[in-house]
């Protein structure tokens, strides 16, 4: 019994060192829409807001899952990257890679209902674009010991270029 009280005891001890106060572990730019929600600890900061950004979005097969699941990356270019919140915990790590959590909706909203199916079929094994895109729902965090993060997307404002079968950014992840 003593050492679940202890457990707990330091656990909450750990968890009130990560939380942050007046040194954030983050910087949200001034031309920003988002704001970090409340309560919030590393090593995931949650903000809430939507944002308009632009850049390429890829679709791929995993290559960690044990089952087939397609995965979607979007790579902010560089005036959206100033518009995102990033983290300052170690130094100043941007969001070069934002994981998308909603990628069989985000499909549909990129690539059409069709094409979409395909992709999620197997039939087509990964498809890259650009486009400017809402998202909400984002995260800053760390994962596996890097930066990570995550948002949704909620409809794309303008496609850029169609989607090709080129993959133009090599698998970062962990």
């Amino acid at each position: 019994m003593r050492y679940i009280f202890l457990s707990i005891f330091l656990s909450a001890l750990f968890v009130s060192q990560m939380s942050f106060g007046k040194d954030m572990p983050f910087v949200i730019p001034s031309v920003s829409k988002m704001v970090a929600t409340e309560h919030n600890i590393l090593p995931n900061i949650e903000f809430t807001g939507q944002e308009v950004i632009s850049g390429i979005f890829q679709f791929s097969y995993s290559k960690y899952a044990t089952t087939p699941d397609v995965e979607l990356y979007f790579y902010p270019d560089k005036t959206s990257l100033e518009k995102l919140p990033f983290l300052t915990f170690r130094n100043k790590e941007r969001a070069i890679e934002i994981y998308i959590s909603n990628n069989k909706e985000a499909a549909n909203i990129l690539l059409g209902k069709l094409l979409s199916q395909k992709l999620h079929s197997g039939a087509v094994k990964h498809l890259s674009g650009e486009s400017t895109i809402l998202i909400d729902s984002y995260v800053a965090g760390y994962e596996c010991d890097s930066p990570f993060f995550m948002a949704k997307i909620i409809k794309q404002i303008q496609p850029i270029t169609t989607p090709s079968d080129v993959l133009l950014h090599e698998y970062v992840g962990c």
